[in-house]
């Protein structure tokens, strides 16, 4: 299985190179409301943090 592995490092050189990872540890009840949230409006986790970044982000450019 070479083509599976050679998919899987260059997916992973390609994520080393385009994406910063953030680390964020939140207390357990942080995180179920947060989860709640992201429920609430169908969406994963990391979908609903991005846009809530991104909407600060928004806010303080105007």
């Amino acid at each position: 299985m070479p083509d599976d592995r050679n998919r899987t490092e260059y997916l992973n050189m390609y994520a080393r190179t385009h994406y910063k990872r953030v680390p964020l540890n939140l207390k357990f009840d942080e995180y179920e409301a947060l989860k709640e949230a992201a429920d609430a409006c169908n969406e994963p986790v990391n979908t609903y943090i991005k846009k809530a970044i991104n909407e600060r982000i928004q806010k303080q450019k105007h």
